[in-house]
């Protein structure tokens, strides 16, 4: 820990003593952090916003089409658990089919704490017990978009994921590439530094902490750039737009882990 913040104290000096030299990397970073971002505000906003609208338009999570007496006396008088405590679903309407000879019923069901975990409960204790009652097969399940929705979020992040590893990809390629003609530019520094004694880690680790420096000093004015490129994306197309804290925290994080990716190479050669 104290070779650590030996390291960024030296790199603080470096940055801020010939900031000039380090310019191009500081608008590098500013690019990246801008970058990931919008991405990360984008995705999380998307998610939000789906999440609004599902909200808004259902408040149920499944129906229970055309079931008869039998089925919704069976739903009604939960079996599935002993206790009152223990119920993790609600029968919110109860709508009678028009036009139906026998007397057949819409069941719309809400799921307690966690819908897709709830859902995995429900058909596991009644979908043979409902199919008993009506052996007929003209009574489904339908699973409106808001079930849909929770069960999808474990998809949604790792989509998420996969547009921050490919995005963090290309930053590393394009980083790595910055720091390689830094590296050859300043081969004779670099040697001198060496032929005293600096080890090629050492070089790395006081590289690593000059990035982290740029990554800190560029987090503000990135993240309020991301914020004004984001809003005005969202507001002319019409869609409902609003900042989160965690979007500006992975692209800090993300662009620390591209840096310290991006100058291994360079460094060790």
């Amino acid at each position: 820990m104290g070779k650590f913040r030996r390291n960024i104290r030296l790199a603080r000096k470096n940055v801020f003593n010939d900031f000039r030299a380090y310019v191009w990397f500081f608008l590098a970073v500013f690019i990246i952090e801008i970058f990931i971002s919008v991405i990360s505000l984008s995705e999380l906003n998307n998610n939000v916003s789906i999440a609004a609208v599902n909200n808004e338009e259902f408040s149920y999570h499944i129906a229970v089409k055309n079931a008869n007496t039998a089925q919704y006396d069976l739903l009604k008088n939960d079996r599935s658990v002993k206790f009152e405590a223990g119920k993790y679903y609600d029968i919110i309407n109860v709508v009678p089919r028009d036009g139906s000879t026998r007397q057949r019923f819409d069941i719309y069901i809400s799921f307690r704490g966690d819908a897709s975990y709830s859902y995995s409960r429900f058909v596991s204790y009644y979908s043979e017990a409902l199919r008993q009652y009506n052996p007929d097969q003209s009574w489904y399940i339908y699973k409106s978009p808001l079930l849909q929705s929770e069960e999808n979020k474990t998809y949604d992040a790792i989509g998420f994921i996969l547009k921050l590893l490919t995005a963090a990809s290309l930053c590393t390629f394009f980083l790595m590439a910055m720091y390689s003609i830094r590296t050859n530019y300043f081969k004779f520094s670099y040697g001198i530094f060496m032929t005293y004694g600096a080890s090629s880690r050492k070089i790395y680790s006081t590289s690593i902490g000059e990035m982290i420096i740029l990554a800190l000093v560029a987090a503000v004015p990135s993240s309020v750039a991301a914020y004004v490129i984001s809003k005005i994306l969202y507001t002319t197309t019409g869609y409902m737009f609003k900042s989160d804290i965690r979007a500006y925290i992975i692209s800090i994080i993300v662009t620390m882990l591209v840096s310290a990716i991006s100058l291994y190479i360079p460094c060790k050669k």
